[in-house]
């Protein structure tokens, strides 16, 4: 598996109250573990203040990747900011978002 942080606690300004972003590339058996464990049959999973955002394939990692290394760029980022990037760099890779928009 590979893990990074992003979110708020990555390019953005994170308050107390923050959860932890943590974009997580695994097999297909392990997020059903996972979801078995969470209880949730999405890909991004939450364990209390731990959020984690499942990704079972490569270029959906690589986009949250190239995406949380621009968004570091120009850190800090307000949310609406950085979910139209994401969107963004989605839509050029032909990626369909299984996650609420509104999660990262």
């Amino acid at each position: 598996m590979k893990a990074f942080v992003t979110g708020s606690h990555a390019y953005g300004t994170p308050i107390e109250k923050s959860d932890v972003d943590l974009v997580v590339f695994m097999s297909e058996e392990d997020l059903k573990i996972l979801q078995e464990v969470s209880g949730s049959t999405g890909n991004s999973l939450r364990f209390g203040n731990l959020n984690l955002l499942c990704v079972t394939d490569g270029d959906s990692y690589e986009v949250w990747l190239k995406g949380t290394r621009e968004l570091r760029e120009k850190a800090p980022v307000e949310r609406t900011e950085a979910v139209a990037h994401f969107k963004s760099l989605r839509h050029q890779w032909g990626i369909v978002f299984p996650y609420k928009p509104e999660r990262i």
